[in-house]
């Protein structure tokens, strides 16, 4: 299969490691830019030639039909003009390609506020229960990069964004959570609606044994999973948590 990682950023170089690992496919980069001066372009050139870069004008005319799949970069516009000359090319995220190829439970988290702090205390409060667990997804560390050491995890705590979940293509979380949705990346989505199902992208795939936790006006939408609601907690005095803002 040809691939295209579109978009050279960490996440872009965590996909070509672990491609580049695997050994199974042709690889192309694509990046805003000429080659020489991406910002990781030292570290790539580890593990692929300077012939299979490409800045995205000229990826537009040399690899318009020779591309199968793109691993798309959250910080790239699926509305960006030269994407749009790969309309036909089937586009994941990162999180997609690794799902792939994991089998250990997930526990994923989104939301508008909130995200990183929350998976961090999930993460903490797992190992602190003796388990081993890999943090990773919008808060910096892509998913890949669990393929590349030598460690066997219990638990993987994702945070994604909205950028993310709308190139979920067959991702499904054991437990999945929301914290809330509120008005937010208008510059991307043409309407609060667009910007709200892409969040709930993340009950898409689940099934009857996993679980989905949300305020109430998240709860209705069609799911196979158990939905629990999530509730401000009134028997905590939060006024003694070091935790600024809204608690629940």
């Amino acid at each position: 299969m040809n691939i295209a990682i579109w978009g050279m950023g960490i996440s872009g170089v965590s996909t070509l490691k672990y491609l580049t690992k695997l050994n199974q496919d042709k690889i192309f980069l694509i990046n805003q830019g000429e080659p020489s001066e991406w910002s990781k372009i030292d570290e790539i050139q580890n593990y692929i030639s300077a012939e299979y870069c490409y800045p995205e004008q000229q990826a537009t005319v040399d690899l318009k039909h020779k591309i199968d799949l793109i691993v798309l970069a959250p910080g790239i516009d699926p509305q960006n003009s030269f994407l749009q000359e790969f309309s036909e090319v089937k586009k994941i995220c990162e999180v997609e390609l690794a799902y792939s190829q994991i089998n250990i439970p997930i526990i994923a988290l989104t939301g508008t506020n909130g995200k990183t702090t929350t998976v961090t205390m999930i993460s903490e409060a797992l190992k602190s229960a003796g388990n081993s667990v890999f943090l990773a997804g919008n808060i910096g560390v892509p998913l890949c990069e669990i393929f590349l050491d030598e460690i066997e995890y219990d638990y993987i705590v994702l945070e994604l964004s909205s950028f993310q979940l709308e190139l979920m293509d067959t991702f499904r979380a054991d437990i999945a959570v929301v914290l809330n949705i509120t008005k937010s990346h208008m510059e991307r989505y043409k309407s609060f609606d667009d910007y709200k199902n892409a969040k709930l992208n993340i009950v898409k795939h689940q099934t009857a044994g996993d679980l989905y936790i949300a305020p109430l006006e998240f709860l209705s939408i069609e799911t196979k999973a158990k939905k629990i609601e999530l509730t401000k907690n009134l028997e905590y005095d939060f006024s003694k948590s070091h935790l600024v803002g809204d608690h629940y």
